[in-house]
């Protein structure tokens, strides 16, 4: 292989945790792409999926991008950064062209149409990140995919646009100005671990993919291959853990734990557990715990139902529900979706991604996935150098305060 190769990086800015990958693109159509390096930090400055403090946010991505540098054994100069939390909107819209030349219609007609459908009246201090092609009719034909080459005259395109607050946008571009590190695309991160998990059965027939983040879960709609909706809820695993340490009366990390261990414990024939804590030993009723853990699920999806069921999407699809996300490794997840929501539901499957060093990655990687699958302007070209320049925040924040000595 060259010295010099093209390659790609995605950035999962999450509430509890920003995981990148440098990725380079198959070899051959239909394999996936090789996973170059990846890299996790803890993330502070981010609540409920939005960026409050992207000084900190910015140290998280520094030290996540630094770890999959040093294992890919690149430099990266630009990246695909997600777009989470509440805020971020889809519409569907509609644009006309007409056809004001002899023969048939052309790429141009087309981009006319696509140009006018992009004419969404978004709310106050939002912005326009994406649209969307759902269909085209021609002369009041409906339901076609491609029109060019037909012969008409008035082709319509429909859409789905998606916002999102330009203030979170804003955060997070602040965030990569300080982690020097240029930003390719910005994209909600349901959409992106849809990507990377449904098929195109899956899609085409139609299903609800949900994303279980720490503090906030996303759904995005798919139907017939396109995306058709998201929506969001400001609730995540990490409110189990809340509500585990509010319900048992102990300390948040101890509840952390009982969470990470909930699986386990419904396999378990038991009916209490006991935990060593800080020199204690605490014993718990396993009925207990199910009780807070379940009582929090079911309020995450009939939340889930009844903000999709306000947006006028039937959530009756054939496809029924995937389960991706960190938390939807708790155990029994699928049975509570399929209570509530009235639909086969399923963990989702990550099949095929390995790191370099043999690591499989689990589904909390989702999103960064398909943040690197995603199209060409996430690329970046990269070589094998050593690491970026002097980008840390710690030594920005050095410079700065022997700035202000001088």
């Amino acid at each position: 292989m060259s010295e010099e190769y093209k390659s790609y990086c995605g950035i999962d800015v999450g509430s509890e945790n920003v995981r990148c990958i440098i990725a380079r693109p198959p070899e051959k159509p239909g394999e996936l792409p090789h996973i170059l390096g990846v890299g996790k930090a803890k993330s502070f400055g981010v609540r409920r999926g939005v960026v409050i403090d992207p000084a900190s946010v910015a140290q998280s991505v520094d030290e996540a991008l630094a770890e999959a540098e040093k294992v890919a054994g690149v430099s990266i100069e630009s990246a695909t950064f997600s777009v989470n939390g509440l805020g971020i909107e889809t519409y569907k819209s509609s644009g006309v062209a007409a056809i004001n030349h002899e023969g048939p219609i052309s790429e141009d007609d087309v981009e006319k149409a696509l140009s006018a459908a992009s004419l969404v009246q978004l709310p106050n201090n939002s912005r326009l990140l994406e649209v969307l092609p759902v269909s085209y009719s021609v002369d009041g034909q409906d339901e076609i995919q491609d029109p060019t080459g037909m012969v008409g005259s008035r082709v319509e395109a429909n859409v789905v646009a998606i916002s999102a607050p330009e203030s979170s946008l804003r955060a997070i571009e602040k965030v990569a100005d300080i982690a020097n590190v240029a930003i390719g695309g910005l994209q909600p991160s349901v959409r992106m671990g849809a990507e990377a998990i449904l098929s195109r059965e899956e899609r085409e027939i139609g299903v609800l993919y949900i994303d279980l983040g720490g503090q906030t879960t996303s759904l995005a709609v798919f139907e017939e291959c396109k995306l058709r909706k998201i929506v969001e809820v400001a609730v995540g695993s990490s409110s189990v853990t809340n509500d585990l340490a509010i319900g048992l009366k102990i300390e948040i990390g101890l509840a952390e734990k009982i969470k990470k261990v909930y699986s386990e414990l419904m396999s378990s024939l038991e009916k209490t557990i006991k935990f060593e804590w800080e020199d204690e030993s605490l014993e718990f009723k396993v009925s207990d715990i199910n009780l807070i853990v379940e009582a929090r699920l079911e309020d995450i999806f009939r939340r889930l139902l009844k903000k999709l069921k306000k947006s006028g999407q039937s959530p009756r699809l054939p496809g029924g529900v995937i389960l991706s996300g960190e938390g939807a490794l708790i155990d029994e997840l699928d049975k509570i979706s399929r209570s509530i929501l009235k639909l086969p539901s399923k963990l989702a499957k990550l099949e095929g991604y390995k790191t370099s060093t043999g690591e499989v990655l689990d589904l909390g990687w989702s999103s960064a996935i398909g943040l690197v699958l995603f199209d060409d302007r996430s690329f970046s070209d990269l070589k094998k150098t050593p690491k970026r320049g002097p980008s840390n925040v710690f030594e920005q924040f050095r410079t700065f305060l022997f700035r202000s000595k001088k």
